[in-house]
C-alpha cells in the first residue's frame, strides 16, 4: 500500500515500505522535498516594513513532512537570563534563551543528533517574553538545519515600542546594537561564543566571568557579546583551555567564584 505526504495541502503518493535509515538520511529527504517558502510576511511599519518568513509559514511546509519521514525536533533550554529594560518610559524585559534541539530520526530514541545552540531573545512589555525566544530559536533551528536562507527573524516583526529617546523613531535590532552587519553573522558568532562558555571547565570559569563584568556583561550566559570584544572574548577563553604547564593541583583557577554559567 503506498503512502502519502501533505504538503502545502497537496497530498502526494509514496511509495510502499519508503523509510529513511537513519535521521540524516530523513533530514536529507525532507530537504528535497521542502517547497520553497516565501516572503509573504511584512514587519510594521515603524520596524522598516519588509518582508519576512514567518514562523507558521515554515511550520505548515516542514511538520508534514517531518511526520512523514519519522523526524521529530525536541528543545532544550541550556542557559537563560532576564534582564529589565526600558522602552517608551514602560519597564519591559529581555528573555535571552541558549537552546539545543534533539532531532530524532525514524531509528527511534538512539537515532538523533544535536541542533545548536541556538541564541534567543524575547523582548515584552508582559509575560511573553519566553515564548518570544522560544519561537525564534525553533525558527532558526529551523532555518539552519533545512538550510533554508534568511536574514530576520519574527522578532523584528513585532510591535515593539519605540524609544523614545531614539532619533530613528524605532527599537533597532540586537545584532545591529552589538556591532554586527547583519543578523546571520550576529547568530553564528554569538552562537559559537556562547557554546563554547558553557563547555568551559566549571572549576575555570572565574576569569572569563571577572573579564565579562568588567567590560559590562552581566558574566552568564547567554550573553550578546559585542564585535569589538569577540577576538578578546576568544584569546580568554583560549587563555583558560590552555593553562600554563607548572600548574599545580586540579587545574582550578584562582578567582573562580564557584558559580556556574547558568
Amino acid at each position: 500500500m503506498a503512502a502519502t505526504s501533505t504538503t502545502n495541502g497537496t497530498a502526494r503518493s509514496l511509495p510502499a515500505g519508503e523509510v529513511a535509515a537513519n535521521v540524516t538520511e530523513a533530514l536529507s529527504r525532507v530537504m528535497a522535498e521542502l517547497p520553497g517558502i516565501g516572503k509573504d510576511e511584512r514587519a510594521a511599519p515603524q520596524q522598516g516594513g519588509y518582508a519576512y518568513r514567518g514562523i507558521e509559514a515554515i511550520t505548515r511546509a516542514v511538520q508534514p513532512l517531518f511526520a512523514h519521514h519519522g523526524v521529530l525536533l525536541v528543545p532544550h533550554v541550556q542557559a537563560h537570563e532576564v534582564e529589565h529594560v526600558e522602552v517608551g518610559g514602560k519597564p519591559w524585559t529581555d528573555t535571552r534563551l541558549l537552546v539545543t534541539y534533539t532531532a530524532y530520526g525514524p531509528g527511534g530514541p538512539e537515532d538523533h543528533i544535536e541542533v545548536g545552540p541556538i541564541f534567543a531573545i524575547g523582548r515584552d512589555g508582559a509575560d511573553k517574553g519566553a515564548n518570544k525566544a522560544m519561537t525564534q530559536a525553533y525558527k532558526y533551528a529551523l532555518l539552519q538545519l533545512l538550510a533554508v536562507s534568511d536574514t530576520k527573524d519574527d522578532g523584528d516583526a513585532g510591535s515593539i515600542e519605540a524609544d523614545q529617546s531614539a532619533t530613528s523613531g524605532h527599537q533597532p535590532p540586537w545584532w545591529e546594537v552589538a556591532g554586527y552587519p547583519d543578523e546571520e553573522e550576529g547568530h553564528s558568532i554569538v552562537d559559537g561564543l556562547n557554546a563554547a562558555l558553557c563547555q568551559l571547565p566549571a572549576d575555570r570559569r572565574g576569569p572569563v566571568r571577572e573579564w565579562l563584568k568588567k567590560r559590562g556583561y552581566p558574566g552568564t550566559v547567554p550573553v550578546v557579546v559585542r564585535q569589538a570584544d569577540v577576538a578578546a572574548l576568544e584569546d580568554q577563553i583560549a587563555a583558560v583551555l590552555s593553562p600554563p604547564e607548572d600548574a599545580e593541583g586540579d587545574g582550578a583557577t584562582e578567582g573562580d567564584g564557584g558559580e556556574p554559567f547558568e
